[in-house]
Formats: structure tokens, C-alpha cells, sequence
């Protein structure tokens, strides 16, 4: 059983420009879905039953977060924490290693230190939701066992857009992680996919908080030092009614101004004796790229525009449109174009990577 789950929902989502703009980034966007992508993990994380759910955002993100969290649980009063469920506002972003680190020391602070934690972005698509909770379970076996654990995805394509962990030894249920690749050219990512043994990097992970900060003294004390001092302050009863915003908040400020930036890859999972990986069974998409929504669109409702426009079409084939406005094309293929927020997108198949690029640039 997992006590608690905490939801990464930082950063811009700059890969889904013009949809996803800093105002309302990808997490609280649904792309036609009847809920974002945050309440869908709200969701998939709640019907594990957790005690405690936290949230860890940006400051200013913060109060588009507690009226997701109050709209969800208002559609679904029976689907909740039997404790909290918190926000974490960081202060700037700092990202993933420093966002873990602040849930970890909160819920050291509630005496759930040595209770399996679930780690999961805001911003991913999975299902189905059985097949995700025996696995979360198959997790939880590990990390009782002292384990860092990530979920590997098995890869269906030679995919550049990913970063991918090498399997190890067998540590059954899973395996110990040989190594993390960075994002592969196509080639390299073809050998993977010959050799096997190799899975998608997900993002998620499953670890008691003391682990975690056990592992992150010894290979970031950059990182660990600034919120070593939340560790031993109590931070009073995680029982409450409604979202709230963590208690121990306000002493962040001062941390984050000092703490260094940092991926959990970065700072623990390719530097840790304790990682594992648990190969997932159900379906997923980080949704890290217009590309990855077209291909994704085949999926009920998802990638299509609620009461979208209509697309008219006049020998273009291989189009993916996603557009506020009606949209013609005329003996074109492989585009991707989408109009939002007063913006026109019009990227080759294939290239929306590059889509980063122009963000920094504007």
C-alpha cells in the first residue's frame, strides 16, 4: 500500500508552445479531454488510496493548482486522502531533484519517512489503471527493500525524444539499472531496440523519503544541505478537509535562493548502488512534444480540440491540426499546425523539437 504520492507540476511545457504558455502551462491544459492532465493524475493517484498527496508547483502556479485540486474533488467528493492534500509552492524552479527534496523533508517532518513515496509528473499519460496500480505494487516490493525504483518503459519505436535506462541484474521483480543514456541519435536508438534490455526513461519513482535523502548526501550535499535543517522541525498533523498549501512553505525561501538546480537523474538515479528499475506493463507518453500528440490523437478525444473548428483538406495527407480557428490545407503533408493563444504554429512532422528553440528565442 502506498502512504503517500507526491506531483511534480513545474515548468512551462515549452515543447507544446503556443498551446502551453507560462500563464497556463501543458499540465492544466486537456487537449480535448474532459479533464487536464494534472486532474488525470490526480485521479490515477488517488485510487491508490494514499494517506497524503502532494503537489509540488511553482509559487505562482500555486493557486491554479489548489482550484484544480478543489474543482476535482468537488466532481469527486468520494476520491480523496484519508490525510492531506498539500501544495508545495517552490519559490523558483529548481528542478526535480531540489522539488523530490522538499516533499521528502515534509513527510520526514510527519513521521512518513520510512513509507514508500510515489513520485509522478503532472504532465503524462497512463493506462490503464490496473495494470499501473500492480505495478506501482511491484515498485513498492523494492522500495520496502531499500531501492530507488523508476518505471522503464519497453520501447515500440527507436525513439530520440527519450532518455533510456539500460537493465541490469535481476532483482526480481525488476532489475538493477546498468546505466542512463542521454537522448540517442536515431541509430543508436535502432541498437537499443535490436539489443533489448533497454526501456524509456519515465519519470516516475517509487522510494521511502529517507532513502532518497540517505542517497542525496552522499551524492549532492549541495542539494541535501539547504533542506537538511526542515528535516527534524515538525510541521503539526497532516490531517485536513480541504487542498492547502503546505505549513513548512515559508521556509523555502531562503533554501531555494541558494540550492543549486538539479535533475533526480542527475543528482541520485546515475550516481545511487540502489537503483532499480521495474519494466511497466501499461501504456505511456510523457505528451513531451507536438509529435507526440499527433501520434498520440488516435486515442478517444485526446489531441482534438474541444469543439474545434472544422479542418478542410484538398490533397494533404499526414496533417495533424490542433487550431482555435478553421484551418484549410492545400496539397501539403506531414505538418503539424496549431493556432492558440493568437499564435499559428507550422512545423514539419518530425521537427517539433525545435519548437524549445524559438520559445527561448521570443
Amino acid at each position: 500500500m502506498i502512504k503517500a504520492v507526491c506531483i511534480i507540476a513545474g515548468g512551462a511545457g515549452t515543447r507544446l508552445w503556443p498551446a502551453s504558455v507560462k500563464e497556463k502551462p501543458k499540465h492544466f491544459l486537456s487537449f480535448g479531454r474532459e479533464k487536464s492532465l494534472l486532474a488525470e493524475t490526480l485521479h490515477r493517484a488517488l485510487l491508490l488510496s494514499p494517506e497524503i498527496l502532494q503537489i509540488v508547483t511553482l509559487q505562482e502556479q500555486a493557486d491554479l493548482t489548489l482550484k484544480e485540486c478543489r474543482a476535482y474533488l468537488k466532481q469527486n467528493p468520494g476520491n480523496k486522502p484519508s490525510g492531506a492534500l498539500e501544495i508545495i509552492p517552490e519559490p523558483r524552479g529548481r528542478n526535480t531533484a531540489p522539488a523530490i527534496a522538499a516533499a521528502c523533508v515534509s513527510l520526514a517532518a510527519y513521521g512518513m519517512g520510512g513509507s514508500p513515496l510515489l513520485v509522478l509528473p503532472a504532465d503524462h499519460l497512463v493506462g490503464p489503471q490496473n495494470l499501473f496500480a500492480e505495478d506501482v505494487e511491484k515498485a513498492s516490493v523494492l522500495a520496502e527493500r531499500g531501492f530507488l525504483v523508476t518505471f522503464g518503459i519497453p520501447p515500440e519505436r527507436p525513439e530520440t525524444g527519450y532518455g533510456y535506462i539500460e537493465g541490469g541484474v535481476s532483482l526480481e521483480p525488476g532489475f538493477s539499472i546498468a546505466s542512463f543514456r542521454e537522448k540517442p541519435d536515431k541509430s543508436t536508438a535502432e541498437e537499443y531496440l535490436k539489443k533489448g534490455g533497454f526501456f524509456w526513461n519515465s519519470g516516475m519513482f517509487l522510494f521511502k523519503p529517507e532513502i532518497f535523502l540517505e542517497e542525496l548526501k552522499i551524492h549532492a550535499p549541495e542539494i541535501f544541505s539547504h533542506f537538511s535543517s526542515i528535516k527534524q522541525k515538525n510541521q503539526g498533523d497532516p490531517e485536513s478537509e480541504e487542498p492547502r498549501i503546505w505549513p513548512g512553505s515559508n521556509l523555502l525561501e531562503a533554501i531555494y535562493a541558494r540550492c543549486p538546480a538539479d535533475s533526480i537523474d542527475y543528482a541520485v538515479m546515475e550516481k545511487t548502488e540502489r537503483a532499480a528499475v521495474i519494466p511497466a506493463r501499461f501504456n505511456w507518453s510523457d505528451i513531451g512534444s507536438w509529435d507526440e500528440i499527433a501520434l498520440q490523437s488516435s486515442l478517444e478525444g485526446f489531441g482534438k480540440g474541444k469543439n474545434q473548428p472544422p479542418v478542410y483538406s484538398e490533397e494533404s495527407r499526414d496533417c495533424y491540426v490542433y487550431s482555435d480557428l478553421p484551418v484549410a490545407l492545400c496539397g501539403v503533408s506531414s505538418l503539424i499546425v496549431v493556432v492558440k493563444n493568437g499564435t499559428v504554429l507550422i512545423c514539419q512532422k518530425g521537427e517539433s523539437q525545435r519548437i524549445k528553440r524559438i520559445v527561448e528565442r521570443l
